[in-house]
């Protein structure tokens, strides 16, 4: 039977009927339509701003800018920032106390890592204080023979740190400086820093094994001789630099590294020879003391 069966007594009323149907189907899509256009828009819109937004926020972490403060329409996009930097954590946060170096070991003619650590006297010394210097690191394992041997466990009157057994015939640092170079560790522009970097158990040291280890070998600040305890971090990567010495020039620069088992630099050849550069007036009196 026709839907509109019973209408059909009546003719002039089935078009009508169909007519507003019709109207009212055209006027819904008209509607659906306007409606799918004016969130298309919107969407787009959006996309839009945020793609401006990751744009401007890569841009500023790429360039080390500090972030806008953000309208609060805009505080959501101050998320972002956390999906451009997370996947590679800032090289900061491996060093947590103070201001430690972002990068290390350091690289010869290179700005030597700027150091903030504590001394034997528990108080923070930051490296680049003393530019202006020249400046010998030494960086230590307690447990080193030849680590021991360089801090002077050998002289006369001096005995090892704890159960080790110093290399035997291998001078102080001291001892062998003045004899290849003319200069000694009492120059008044000279700063000696021996690093601690491994206690006698191996393992990361503490403000107390700088304390023990300055009075054993009667290392002091008041002569520009300094213990550093390293951080945790800085341990880890340093177990190439021992024994060894590196020798930064009074712009803290790293003039000639001699770190290591097998070194970069001799200790002789480069590291003294180089030494002597940063004191003219030594090498003068040295060669006039050989004629």
């Amino acid at each position: 039977m026709n839907l509109f069966g019973k209408f059909q007594g009546t003719n002039w009323m089935a078009p009508t009927l169909y007519i507003l149907l019709a109207l009212f189907f055209t006027a819904q899509l008209v509607i659906i339509t306007a409606l799918g256009t004016s969130f298309t828009r919107k969407s787009s819109a959006t996309s839009q701003q945020e793609s401006r937004t990751k744009a401007t926020i890569i841009s500023v972490v790429n360039s080390g800018q500090r972030l806008p403060r953000l309208k609060n329409s805009e505080q959501k996009a101050v998320r972002l920032k956390n999906r451009f930097t997370s996947s590679s954590p800032s090289p900061e946060k491996k060093f947590p106390l103070l201001n430690n170096p972002t990068s290390w070991p350091p690289a010869e003619n290179r700005p030597y890592p700027d150091l903030e650590l504590y001394n034997q006297d528990g108080k923070l010394t930051r490296l680049s204080d003393l530019a202006g210097n020249v400046i010998i690191v030494q960086p230590v394992a307690m447990g080193c023979p030849l680590s021991q041997a360089y801090s002077g466990a050998n002289q006369t009157g001096k005995t090892a740190f704890g159960l080790c057994f110093p290399t035997l015939g291998v001078k102080s640092f001291g001892e062998k400086m003045l004899e290849s170079t003319g200069i000694g560790m009492d120059k008044p522009d000279l700063v000696y820093v021996q690093i601690l970097l491994f206690n006698m158990q191996n393992k990361p040291p503490l403000l107390e094994d700088a304390k023990r280890w300055a009075h054993h070998f009667d290392l002091r600040t008041s002569k520009n001789q300094y213990v550093l305890v390293a951080t945790p971090e800085m341990s880890e990567k340093s177990k190439s630099l021992i024994p060894g010495f590196h020798l930064i020039d009074r712009s803290f620069h790293l003039r000639s590294d001699s770190a290591g088992l097998l070194p970069k630099r001799s200790l002789c050849n480069h590291f003294f020879p180089t030494l002597q550069t940063l004191f003219p007036r030594a090498l003068v009196f040295r060669n006039e003391n050989l004629h």
